[in-house]
């Protein structure tokens, strides 16, 4: 029986072959891509970095049966996609990246053209994806990236956009024997077909089809679903079925396996199986493991749902958890020592069996070994040494922020007190801010109990003056006519012009003078509080900076009468927003360098119209210190350098600021960047120009992005 075996095996071979027509002439004849060289993905990508795997950037031979591959780093990962016949490697790779995006938009709810290049590209970025998956799906220790030959996907479809997507192309309505019990669930799980065949349009592997089918969630009524997520089914398959010519060639296809169904052998294709079929070696352990619990327990778990084309993995996993619980109740009561050593032993077989199917990832999504992807895994996969040690990423970073922040900090010295009050600076030091010296620091937390009480409700805008003792903060007010970036009214503005002319009559007793500030600041449609608060905050910053700068050099109100102006020039860059390029890293890592002018790494900003950065978490502290590096009888010099750490785990893209979903925490993806302002004061004229001197970042996790997320 054995031999007859074989000898089917043997035969059929033969047969299956049609569906990869191109492997039948690989060794008859050299592809082109064999003269063409190199192949870098994207030069811009990691140039100098040390990949996660030793994996070179052009194509290579595939070490088990000589198959061609392009293999090239996406976006981090290393990946390996087949060669195509009289194709040019590089737009492999093109279609790849279009792939990527189509899918990107898709998952995150974008509008995406309903045709049929998309869902190539889609499909070549999908078989890129499968690359690190190919053995971790089935099992196996992952070894680098492998060729995705045969096999199926199940891809987390959340708000049913893919399947919306190829079914707007022009999908029809397909027979298959995939998946046969989902189809109960209604209408919506019948199988679909999409024919993408045309001589500048083609699939991976020569395939000609996209099979796809909704995969109904696990419920009461549906047992068999995927627990907690909408996935779609899809597989690339030889022919199409819209014709009787391809329902026949189908069929013919179709008899391997079948065939080796019913003998028991496993058809191959030169690589792993990556099919959403339950492994035979699972299955017979599986039914050996249910029939020594039916003998422990007399309860007959085996079901025909676990062994059918839609149970698999996910219901062994359920199965083994049900089988174990029991047992251990079992074993807790248990005093005979013959019968506790079988339930041991069940036990120990249970536990060794589950580790096994775990090794799968996503295993509790999983029939078989097909490809699962998630919206929860990283897009985007950058090894934190190799984003550390790229000097030219270091380069650009530095010269990006450089030319964003510069003319922004130019401009601002131009008008401090307009600057400073229009600034967040007052909100950040209300929430996380910190300003720090060579010996101290200042925050929220750290003011006395008197400032803060001038911070607190019920106290009046008159009390909130008194304190002051000083009309800067009016002139302030006035002058900019903003406070945080809020407009002030014109008649609160005259209302504050009304009390400054009061203030500074000299002839005007004291006792007047606090009258006036009450009728002003508190009486009906007064001055609102806030305003005066902002000024309360400012003017502790400003005496601090003032401080950190005396404490170091003493003299220098000898040198210059302008250091309360230098002091709120600091203050103003102490603004978190205006340090938003620093999170324009993940621009730079995602490969995204349309705005460099021709091939040189000058920055055109006109053309930043995307606008890619890293989200800011609940645990993100932002730190200033105040380092005076100079002053002389001409000009004083303060250094500020900003400390910013940030915990993210997606990208955010067109301006979109949006939080992750809700109860998703993004502690993960450490990266802080160090920002390094100057700041020089002509001290005879009071006269400040301000720059950045340096930016640096340095990851502490390695990045990973799982999707862009749009207003």
């Amino acid at each position: 029986m054995d031999s007859l075996k074989c000898v089917i095996h043997n035969a059929i071979q033969h047969i299956r072959h049609p569906v990869h027509a191109e492997k039948r002439h690989l060794e008859a004849r050299t592809a082109p891509v064999t003269q063409q060289g190199a192949i870098v993905a994207d030069p811009h990508i990691l140039p100098n970095a040390v990949q996660p795997t030793v994996t070179s950037t052009k194509h290579t031979t595939h070490r088990e049966n000589g198959s061609q591959s392009v293999d090239f780093n996406l976006h981090g990962r290393n990946v390996k996609l087949p060669v195509k016949s009289k194709v040019n490697n590089d737009d492999i790779i093109l279609m790849c990246k279009k792939g990527e995006e189509v899918y990107r938009k898709l998952i995150t709810d974008s509008d995406v053209e309903s045709t049929e290049d998309n869902v190539a590209n889609l499909m070549w970025y999908l078989q890129a994806r499968a690359s690190d998956k190919v053995s971790v799906s089935a099992g196996m220790v992952e070894s680098g990236p492998q060729s995705f030959k045969v096999g199926a996907f199940s891809i987390e479809d959340k708000n049913h956009n893919i399947e919306s997507f190829l079914r707007e192309v022009g999908s029809y309505s397909r027979k298959s024997r995939h998946l046969k019990e989902f189809k109960n669930a209604g209408k919506e799980y019948d199988s679909q077909g999409l024919d993408v065949d045309q001589k500048d349009i083609f699939l991976p592997n020569g395939r000609k089809t996209v099979l796809f089918a909704r995969m109904p969630e696990k419920s009461d009524a549906m047992p068999n679903g995927i627990p907690g997520k909408n996935m779609l089914f899809i597989k690339m398959e030889g022919h199409g079925c819209p014709r009787i010519s391809d329902k026949i060639r189908h069929g013919i296809t179709f008899i391997p396996t079948l065939l080796e169904q019913k003998f028991g052998r496993v058809k191959s294709d030169g690589g792993v199986d990556n099919r959403e079929r339950i492994p035979p070696e699972l299955k017979e352990k599986y039914i050996g493991i249910c029939a020594s619990y039916k003998e422990l327990s007399a309860d007959e778990l085996l079901s025909p749902a676990t062994l059918s084309t839609t149970g698999g993995i996910k219901n062994m996993i359920e199965d083994l958890t049900k089988m174990e619980s029991d047992v251990n109740t079992q074993l807790r009561s248990e005093s005979d020592d013959s019968r506790r050593d079988d339930l041991e032993k069940f036990l120990s077989a249970v536990s060794e069996m589950q580790e096994k199917l775990q090794l799968r990832d996503n295993s509790r999504l999983r029939i078989g070994n097909e490809i699962i992807i998630t919206n929860d895994e990283p897009i985007y996969f950058f090894p934190k040494d190799a984003l550390n040690d790229n000097l030219e990423l270091q380069d650009f970073f530095r010269n990006y922020v450089k030319g964003s922040m510069n003319p922004k900090l130019s401009d601002d010295m131009k008008n401090v007190q307009y600057c400073l009050n229009n600034s967040a600076v007052v909100g950040d030091f209300m929430r996380l801010l910190k300003i720090k010296s060579t010996q101290d620091s200042i925050s929220i937390e750290e003011l006395d109990e008197s400032t803060k009480k001038l911070l607190s409700r019920g106290v009046t805008g008159s009390e909130i003056y008194n304190s002051l003792l000083s009309t800067v903060g009016l002139e302030r007010l006035i002058e900019s006519a903003t406070v945080g970036g809020e407009r002030i009214p014109q008649g609160v503005t005259a209302k504050l012009q009304a009390l400054l002319a009061v203030e500074n009559h000299n002839d005007i007793p004291l006792e007047t003078k606090v009258a006036e500030r009450k009728r002003i600041l508190d009486g009906e449609n007064g001055v609102k509080n806030g305003y005066l608060q902002n000024q309360v905050i400012i003017e502790e910053i400003t005496k601090f900076i003032s401080k950190s700068i005396t404490s170091v050099y003493p003299d220098i109100e000898q040198h210059t009468e302008h250091l309360s102006k230098l002091s709120m020039a600091i203050a103003s860059s102490c603004d978190q927003t205006s340090i938003h390029p620093l999170t324009d890293i993940g621009l730079m890592i995602s490969g995204n360098r349309d705005f460099l002018k021709g091939e040189t790494s000058e920055i055109d900003f006109d053309k930043i119209k995307e606008h890619i950065n890293v989200g800011v978490s609940d645990r993100t502290e932002y730190a200033f210190t105040v380092v005076p590096h100079s002053c002389s009888n001409l000009e004083t010099v303060v250094d500020l350098v900003g400390s910013c750490p940030y915990f993210t785990g997606k990208i955010f893209s067109n301006n979109g600021m949006d939080m992750p979903p809700t109860g998703q925490r993004i502690d993960n993806n450490y990266v802080s960047f160090t920002l390094l302002m100057r700041f020089n004061m002509d001290n005879a004229t009071g006269s400040i120009t301000a720059f950045v001197y340096d930016a640096v970042y340095e990851f502490h996790d390695d990045f990973k992005f799982s999707a862009c997320y749009s207003r």
